[in-house]
């Protein structure tokens, strides 16, 4: 016969073991609840895209640890709770133009992976000095932020091509020609063009060298666009100044006119100057007889004589006798 005070400490040992398995399970369920993220909602923002500098990157995360690949092996890891959408922009420096993957990866889990293609452009920049006519040689010069080991390709648009980091090139012939310049040989890199009008060289132009007076004729031709009222004058004789710069260039009145060689012909060189330079609202043309050695000047400008008035567009001519 088993002993009352037996039978109780059964009983007392049965409930714990009962309560423990309770609490066990209890707390079981409450270890498995956890905050999930969704793929596929996290994105990058990338600005200041040029080698050399700093490039920012800024997450839409806020929460949760991060893992950056900028795509030239350089990585980034931010900690649990100090997400790029808490502390600011990601600052890295690409030490070379090119075209990058860049990666983040958040919370360490390749579900809540993010791509993105970003090109990062060359800080640099090249000019040419020179006169752009056929037979003249031409040098190109850089300006650059560049890493070491730098290798250049020059393309002349010609089919000529150059490796020296400060080449010149003669053209032997007259038009539009793309020159490009690719950095360290990479088939990825964004590539610098420039487009250089080569000319034909304007035959006698020589004859105006240096700066030469004029002597000749002005005529005014002014009209009012409502053409109530139009006048045309000839101002006293006088002299002008035409000053030559090189082939193609021609300065008058502090404007630069450049040598059009759709415009001129066997014995007139024309030279033109774009609209809104200097005073000028509409193409102005100098043309240069070089067989009788006189030029020809037309300017055409719109005034306003007074407040409420309708413009005037004016035509100056000059004629050297």
């Amino acid at each position: 016969m088993v002993c009352p005070v037996v039978k109780f400490v059964a009983l007392l040992v049965v409930f714990y073991c009962i309560a423990l398995v309770s609490c066990k399970k209890d707390n079981a369920s409450k270890s498995t609840t956890t905050t999930t993220i969704t793929a596929g909602t996290f994105s990058i923002k990338c600005w200041n895209k040029t080698a050399g500098q700093i490039t920012n990157f800024l997450s839409n995360n806020g929460r949760f640890k991060e893992e950056w690949e900028f795509g030239d092996g350089d990585t980034l890891s931010i900690p649990l709770g100090s997400g790029a959408g808490n502390v600011g922009p990601i600052d890295h420096i690409y030490k070379a133009p090119g075209i990058y993957t860049i990666t983040l990866i958040v919370n360490g889990d390749n579900a809540h992976k993010t791509t993105q293609v970003d090109t990062i452009a060359p800080n640099y920049f090249f000019s040419y000095t020179g006169v752009p006519v056929t037979g003249d040689t031409i040098y190109f010069h850089f300006s650059a932020y560049l890493p070491i080991g730098v290798n250049y390709l020059w393309t002349f648009g010609d089919g000529t091509s150059s490796t020296d980091s400060i080449p010149y090139h003669i053209y032997s012939g007259a038009g539009n020609f793309d020159v490009k310049l690719t950095i360290n040989g990479n088939p990825d890199s964004p590539d610098i063009y420039q487009v250089i009008p080569i000319y034909k060289d304007p035959v006698f132009t020589h004859q105006l060298t240096g700066k030469r007076l004029w002597h000749g004729t002005a005529h005014n031709y002014d009209t009012y666009d409502s053409a109530s009222y139009n006048v045309y004058s000839t101002m006293p004789d006088t002299s002008f100044a035409l000053t030559y710069i090189n082939e193609v260039v021609i300065s008058y009145a502090d404007a630069n006119f450049t040598f059009n060689p759709s415009l001129s012909f066997t014995d007139v060189i024309v030279f033109t100057a774009a609209p809104e330079t200097f005073f000028y609202s509409s193409t102005s043309y100098i043309y240069y007889n070089h067989t009788k050695d006189s030029a020809s000047i037309y300017l055409y400008g719109t005034e306003q004589p007074g407040p409420g008035q309708e413009p005037v567009t004016t035509e100056i001519f000059w004629k050297s006798p």
